[in-house]
């Protein structure tokens, strides 16, 4: 039987004073991370992560374009475009512009001598926990700190369970072993991560709905 291990991702200010441990952070191999992105069975875009480091930073450029179309028409859009920066072991900044099927939205987070201030059209500017961290999910950090919603700003709380290793499938049909953990709370998804670690594998639902066709993501 399988474990599972809850761990509560709580905003309290007592976590000022913990950094998440990312003396190694997980960059993936060729300094590249790339997802085909499916409804159901139908493939409905990519979602592409590239690393750059100068000096002593590491900045990751984040691309997401989706569209789900209904015989030649175009039924949904998504785009979203995100950099994240870190100084060192510490994450820095994130700033993203998404636009979702025609609504906008932003996200703007820079530590400063108040601290993790944040931004976005679905939060009024506050100061974050000094460990929070953006969804953007390749570094398995976020696994324990509060999270930040990368599209929006607001500061989530979820709840994360451990479902332990399983065979996963990536895009060329091969399957790969991965730890697989399942996060709920705002934005509720399953998420895996390899032995390196570093983000192998994807699935949620629109709003959260399980009735409606998952959106998985394969790594390409």
């Amino acid at each position: 039987m399988i474990a599972r291990r809850p761990l509560l991702l709580a905003p309290l200010l007592s976590l000022a004073a913990v950094r998440p441990a990312a003396a190694a952070l997980p960059v993936p191999k060729g300094n590249l991370l790339q997802f085909k992105v499916l409804r159901g069975d139908t493939e409905i875009g990519k979602h592409v992560m590239n690393f750059e480091r100068a000096g002593n930073v590491l900045t990751v450029k984040i691309a997401i374009d989706l569209a789900v179309k209904i015989g030649p028409i175009t039924a949904f859009r998504y785009s979203h475009r995100g950099t994240e920066s870190w100084e060192g072991d510490e994450f820095s900044t994130f700033s993203s512009d998404t636009d979702n099927d025609g609504k906008q939205a932003y996200c703007r987070i820079r530590r400063g001598g108040e601290g993790l201030v944040v931004e976005g059209d679905r939060a009024p500017r506050y100061v974050a926990p000094a460990n929070a961290l953006p969804t953007t999910y390749w570094n398995n950090a976020t696994l324990k700190v509060p999270l930040i919603n990368s599209q929006d700003g607001r500061l989530m709380q979820m709840t994360v369970k451990d479902l332990g290793v399983q065979p996963v499938t990536v895009a060329s049909g091969a399957q790969i072993q991965a730890t697989r953990y399942s996060l709920s709370g705002l934005v509720p998804l399953d998420i895996w991560y390899d032995a390196a670690p570093s983000w192998a594998h994807l699935l949620f639902y629109r709003g959260g709905d399980t009735s409606s066709t998952p959106i998985i993501y394969e790594r390409l």
